[in-house]
């Protein structure tokens, strides 16, 4: 499923579904996208480094 933890893709779409994500956005949920925005977010520089 596109190298995506189904379980993680899930929880985190369904959470994000229930708080009010809006319908003219659906299609960054869908995995291919969503596994994009994960990746390019886990590689954005930590701001928390001392």
């Amino acid at each position: 499923m596109h190298a995506v933890n189904p379980l993680t893709w899930a929880t985190d779409v369904l959470t994000k579904l229930q708080d009010g994500w809006p319908r003219s956005r659906l299609d960054e949920l869908l995995p291919d996208a969503w596994a994009r925005a994960h990746a390019a977010a886990s590689e954005a520089p930590s701001s928390s480094a001392p």
